[in-house]
C-alpha cells in the first residue's frame, strides 16, 4: 500500500516510463539480459521476466526508489494463486502489454515472450522467463540473473554462502542452477513448506507495438524518453 500521496506519484511516473519505453517498441531479446551492478536493486525477478531492459535504457529512466512496488504482484496479507494471476493481467495492462495462457513449448512471434508464473503459500511469487530455448530468472532484488537449466514445476529458492539464490525442486533433491551444484544454508524444518513455490501458469507477452530486438532500437529508444 502507498503511505504517502508521493509515493503514489512516483509509482504512476514509473508506470508512465516503462509503458512509454513499450510504445516504443521494445520487446525484450531471446536471450538472458544481465545488468550492471548499480542497477540489481531496482530489479526483481518480475522486472528481469517482463522488462529486461538493458543497461542504456536503465541508466536512462532512472527508476524511482518506488520500483519495488511497481514490480511486486502481492495485494494481500494472504495468500492467493488466482489474486497473483488476476494482478499479473492488470499490471501488464498498465504497462500497454498484453497477456494470455499459452503453452511454454510453442514458438513466439517478434513481438511476444514467455514466461512461467509461480506462487508460494508463504506468500510471494516468482517468474521465469523464456530465453529461446533455455530459461533464466533473478531471484530477488540483489544478484545477477541465471540460466536455469530445466524448467521446474515446484522449487525452492535458498540462499547459497555467497548469498546468490538458486532453485532446488520441492524435495531438494535437483538443483535447477545452470552451473552445477551450490553450498546452501538449510531452512529450519517448521518453515520448509512454505518456501516452495508452485506454477501458477504459463503466459505469453505480446507488445501490440514490439519490433525485433535490435541496439539500434535500443538506442532509439533511448532518444525518444
Amino acid at each position: 500500500m502507498m503511505k504517502t500521496y508521493k509515493d503514489y506519484i512516483e509509482c504512476v511516473a514509473t508506470i508512465a516510463k516503462i509503458k512509454e519505453i513499450f510504445r516504443l517498441g521494445y520487446v525484450p531479446p531471446k536471450y538472458m539480459m544481465t545488468y550492471k551492478p548499480n542497477y540489481f536493486e531496482e530489479l526483481n525477478c518480475f522486472a528481469h521476466a517482463v522488462c529486461s531492459f538493458p543497461n542504456k535504457i536503465l541508466k536512462t529512466i532512472n527508476f524511482s526508489s518506488e520500483t519495488y512496488r511497481v514490480f511486486d504482484l502481492i495485494t494481500s496479507e494472504k495468500y492467493s494463486a488466482s489474486a497473483i494471476e488476476n494482478e499479473f493481467y492488470v499490471r501488464l495492462e498498465q504497462f500497454g502489454l498484453q497477456l494470455e495462457k499459452c503453452d511454454i513449448r510453442d514458438e513466439c512471434d517478434e513481438k511476444s515472450w514467455k514466461v512461467r508464473l509461480y506462487g508460494s503459500a508463504y506468500n510471494d511469487f516468482h517468474l521465469l522467463k523464456q530465453d529461446g530455448h533455455t530459461f533464466s530468472h533473478k531471484a530477488g532484488w540483489k544478484g545477477q540473473a541465471l540460466k536455469i537449466a530445466l524448467l521446474p514445476e515446484n522449487f525452492k529458492i535458498i540462499r547459497n554462502e555467497n548469498f546468490l539464490s538458486t532453485l532446488f525442486d520441492g524435495k531438494r533433491k535437483k538443483n535447477y542452477g545452470a552451473y552445477g551444484p551450490s553450498f546452501h544454508i538449510e531452512e529450519t524444518e517448521e518453515r520448509e513448506g512454505k518456501y516452495v513455490y508452485n506454477v501458477i501458469g504459463d503466459f505469453k507477452i505480446t507488445n501490440p507495438n514490439g519490433k525485433p530486438y535490435s541496439e539500434k532500437l535500443v538506442d532509439k529508444i533511448v532518444r525518444g524518453l
